[in-house]
């Protein structure tokens, strides 16, 4: 039971790389979508507006660079919110494996199933979220 919790264990520290890696991938790329796609906003908009006066060029392209500033905000804010809830998953699964092998090697079997009854809900729980 010792040998399936390190691998449990294992495979858990495995998937949240995976989904660590996933997420930085994931706001690099909107980021520079979002930087990219601002840029060429900016650059037309100055074009056009050089003729109409430069305090209104200005003003929309700070307008632009602030909403640009703020989708990245909220990018990097719900990938840290993502990668929080993947580990506290990950310690909950983590503290659970751990406590069901002690709870096998001490002949704790009503825990366990008090704890097994535990664990369902919690999957439900996050399956809910």
């Amino acid at each position: 039971m010792v040998v399936v919790a390190a691998a449990a264990t294992a495979a858990i520290a495995a998937v949240v790389v995976v989904v660590v890696v996933v997420v930085v991938v994931v706001v690099v790329v909107v980021v520079v979508v979002v930087a990219a796609a601002a840029a060429a906003a900016v650059a037309q908009v100055l074009s056009v507006l050089t003729a109409a006066g430069a305090a209104a060029a200005v003003a929309i392209a700070v307008a632009v660079v602030v909403v640009v500033v703020v989708v990245v905000v909220v990018v990097v804010v719900v990938a840290v919110v993502v990668v929080v809830v993947v580990v506290v998953v990950v310690v909950v699964v983590v503290v659970v494996v751990v406590v069901v092998v002690v709870a096998e090697k001490l002949n704790l079997k009503t825990f366990k199933y008090k704890l097994n009854a535990c664990v369902i809900k919690l999957s439900c729980l996050l399956a809910m979220y």
